[in-house]
C-alpha cells in the first residue's frame, strides 16, 4: 500500500473475505444494495489491488467493516471467500465511524443523503 512521504502506516493484517461483515445502516448498507455501481471499482482491485485497507472494527466475534464496504462489495464479487484482504483496526477510534467511512469515499460523487444532518 503506498505511503505519502512524511506519513506514517499502521500496520495492516490479511484476514478472509468469509470473516469480515458489512457494517448495517450505513448509507453505502451492503445488505441493501446501497453500494451503487462498482464495476469501475472491480476493475481497480483487478488491476492493482487494494490500496486502503478495510477498516474493521470488532463485535463480539465479529470483525465488522466500518469503512470499506464498496470495496468489501466488490471483493466478494471477484474473489471466493477464502481469500485474505487487507485491514486495519478502527477499534482504536473513538469517534463516530461514519467519518472513516466518509473519509475513504471522498473520491466519490456524494450520496444524496450526505446532505442531511444525522
Amino acid at each position: 500500500m503506498p505511503v505519502v512521504e512524511g506519513q506514517t502506516q499502521a500496520p495492516s493484517n490479511m484476514i478472509a473475505l468469509k470473516d469480515l461483515y458489512p457494517a448495517r445502516g450505513t448509507i453505502y448498507d451492503v445488505r441493501k444494495g446501497g453500494v451503487g455501481d462498482i464495476t469501475e471499482l472491480k476493475a481497480s482491485i483487478k488491476s492493482i489491488g487494494v490500496l486502503i485497507p478495510l477498516a474493521v472494527k470488532k463485535d463480539g466475534d465479529k470483525l465488522i467493516v466500518v469503512a470499506g464496504n464498496r470495496r468489501l462489495a466488490a471483493l466478494n464479487e471477484l474473489y471466493p471467500s477464502t481469500h485474505k484482504v487487507p485491514t486495519i483496526s478502527a477499534d482504536a477510534f473513538s469517534g463516530d465511524t461514519r467519518v472513516l467511512a466518509m473519509a475513504t469515499n471522498i473520491a466519490l460523487p456524494p450520496h444524496p443523503m450526505d446532505r442531511y444532518e444525522i
